[in-house]
């Protein structure tokens, strides 16, 4: 069965990309641009042609809902009530350690932080509540005690940041609002600050309990305003023993979510396969 894909970036390569390279051998798929039996369109690529007669499944780490009009299939950050649209959260094929979370150690973290809060960030692009609350949150926190910024936004460190991950380690908290408040967007901005053990300060998926036990970080969206999420961080950062029973907490579901074992991602490949035999025995009845 031949594979082939359209619209990804310039350097991607099925071989090496994480949510591909092993479903190639797992179904024996030929990578292939001649005659394909399925085509996996990226978030780069136009919209393909409906007298097209291969398989197409749309592919996506951003927050762009499918258009199951056009495409067969779906992987995205969407709680779609389709069938053929699965979610497929971008840290799942991102981060490797993602599911090392479940067992993180429990310890004194309080003791290990020696700075306060982290903002890091290269665009100004954020709206929540009607303002631009990842720039004025930054500032009402920087009245209490400095918030180091190390990315493009608000730089007050003289260099940008080069390794994310050791970076934020070194910090109690982190500023982690996404781009977007959409219902099942959660991307890296929550999961770094987790791998790197600092506290997140998250905005972001209202759905966010779908995914991660939001007892384990200050979820933001569940405060009335700016000053009352503030009040709750300086009670934190004066509180050891409150600082590491939130650090502490599972991270992670119990279950995790039936989207995030290898069995579910092999199924939704079944799927596909199926439709594209469908599909071939269409054409050879019609001949």
């Amino acid at each position: 069965m031949k594979l082939s894909f359209r619209g990804f970036w310039p350097e991607f390569n099925p071989r090496t990309h994480s949510a591909f390279n092993w479903i190639i051998d797992e179904f024996g798929f030929v990578l292939s641009d001649e005659d394909p039996d399925i085509v996996v369109f990226g978030s780069w690529s136009p919209l393909p042609k409906y007298n097209e007669d291969f398989v197409k499944v749309y592919f996506t780490g951003e927050r762009i809902v499918p258009d199951l009009s056009v495409y067969d299939f779906s992987f995205s950050f969407e709680n779609l009530e389709n069938h053929r649209n699965f979610r497929f959260p971008l840290y799942l094929w991102h981060h490797d350690n993602y599911f090392g979370l479940k067992y993180r150690e429990k310890k004194n973290w309080a003791k290990e932080k020696k700075k306060f809060c982290n903002f890091l960030y290269g665009n100004n692009n954020f709206s929540y509540k009607g303002v631009n609350s990842r720039i004025q949150f930054f500032s009402e926190l920087q009245k209490y005690k400095r918030v180091d910024s190390g990315g493009g936004t608000l730089n007050n460190m003289g260099f940008r940041v080069g390794d994310k991950l050791e970076f934020l380690k070194e910090y109690k908290f982190t500023i982690a609002f996404e781009n977007d408040i959409q219902p099942g967007y959660t991307t890296e901005k929550l999961i770094d600050p987790f791998l790197s053990g600092s506290l997140p300060i998250y905005a972001g998926n209202p759905l966010v309990e779908l995914d991660f036990n939001v007892k384990s970080f200050i979820f933001v969206n569940e405060f009335s305003g700016i000053d009352s999420v503030i009040r709750r961080i300086i009670e934190i950062d004066n509180n050891d023993d409150l600082y590491n029973d939130i650090m502490n907490r599972d991270i992670l579901l119990d279950p995790l979510p039936e989207w995030s074992s290898k069995e579910w991602y092999i199924s939704c490949w079944e799927q596909i396969i199926q439709k594209t035999n469908e599909n071939r025995t269409k054409s050879n009845s019609y001949q």
